[in-house]
């Protein structure tokens, strides 16, 4: 295959940070580099997004159908709201595109696998934009914990969040967002079982409040190798609150730590490391992990080098949140099931 051709679907807010990310790529393209070209968006809103306006030389359609059919692309990048995902990715799939799907795969299990199925009927290349685990800091703490140089990593504690997202009105709706457990903490959801493995059950609760709908939740998963880990999730801070996160790693033998409000960035506490030890300074300069993740997967699609994330993790992350919404509503431990 020559030049990738990508088409997005959705021109909100994720589908600007996923032009951005094509466009840095495009523009870093020299010799053996991978050869993309952003060329296409389809949207019902079109008019009402001013950064198209940096974009001019895009072909706009108002739906993925026409998108599709126009056979403009080799790509279709999903950003559309989680309720539309399963339509879209059968519309490019059944269209022989490749599909990257924004996170969560689906608003439910049943629609995950769903999706599973279509890919693997078509038979495309397909990735979910599960970003943390291109995040420099998280694969850092991942490699290190894995390592054995914290001794077997037994606990985790993990933080996201701040004040309720005011870019997507539809966000605040539970019934089509998951709220904070599914659309914020299956980031969190999906890294934890990349390091533990399966998880067994969750037990979880949380708080929606306010006319504004803040949302609050707190959640425990014991891994089937018997770790645990506690998740934390906020839109419950006052709007213009930054947006921050959290993670401890705990082993037998040592400590990771990570925030986002230090400087210093990954910290490891053990016998073999100096005390405090940085591991992956933070700097102006490193690659963004939007671009991190969809250089990953055009060089799947071109190259076709293995991907990080398969559809069988996409949907078991949506698992784990399904799991937890329904331990946060009834206050008992719930198994997770696929």
């Amino acid at each position: 295959m020559g030049r990738l051709r990508v088409g997005i679907v959705g021109a909100g807010f994720m589908g600007e940070v996923h032009a951005r990310a094509w466009q840095r790529i495009r523009l870093a393209s020299t010799g053996s580099s991978l050869d993309v070209e952003l060329c296409a968006i389809a949207d019902v809103e079109l008019g009402g997004r001013t950064w198209l306006a940096e974009f001019p030389w895009l072909k706009k359609y108002e739906s993925a159908s026409e998108l599709v059919r126009a056979g403009d692309v080799d790509v279709v990048d999903v950003c559309v709201p989680t309720p539309a995902h399963r339509e879209v990715v059968e519309i490019a799939a059944s269209g022989g595109k490749a599909v990257l799907c924004e996170k969560p795969l689906a608003a439910s299990v049943r629609e995950a696998q769903q999706i599973a199925e279509c890919v693997a009927r078509y038979g495309v290349p397909f990735m979910t934009a599960h970003v943390v685990r291109f995040f420099p800091e998280y694969v850092t703490a991942r490699e290190t914990a894995l390592s054995g140089e914290i001794g077997i990593p037994r606990y985790a504690r993990a933080f996201r969040g701040g004040a309720k997202p005011a870019w997507s009105p539809w966000l605040g709706d539970r019934m089509q967002s998951g709220g904070v457990i599914l659309d914020t903490l299956v980031h969190d959801f999906d890294y934890l079982r990349w390091l533990f493995g399966e998880v067994r059950r969750v037990s979880a609760i949380s708080l929606r409040h306010g006319p504004e709908g803040r949302d609050h939740a707190v959640v425990v998963l014991r891994f089937e190798n018997d770790a645990i880990a506690q998740v934390e999730g906020a839109w419950s801070y006052p709007q213009g609150s930054p947006f921050r996160t959290e993670l401890e790693i705990a082993g037998t033998d040592g400590l990771i730590q990570y925030s986002s409000d230090k400087v210093e960035a990954t910290r490891v506490w053990s016998q073999g490391a100096r005390p405090g030890d940085s591991r992956y300074p933070v700097s102006p300069l490193d690659p963004d992990p939007y671009q991190l993740e969809i250089e990953h997967f055009a060089s799947h699609v071109l190259r076709g080098t293995p991907l990080r994330i398969s559809v069988e993790d996409a949907v078991a992350a949506v698992a784990i949140a399904e799991a937890a919404m329904r331990a946060s509503e009834t206050c008992k431990p719930v198994v997770v099931r696929t």
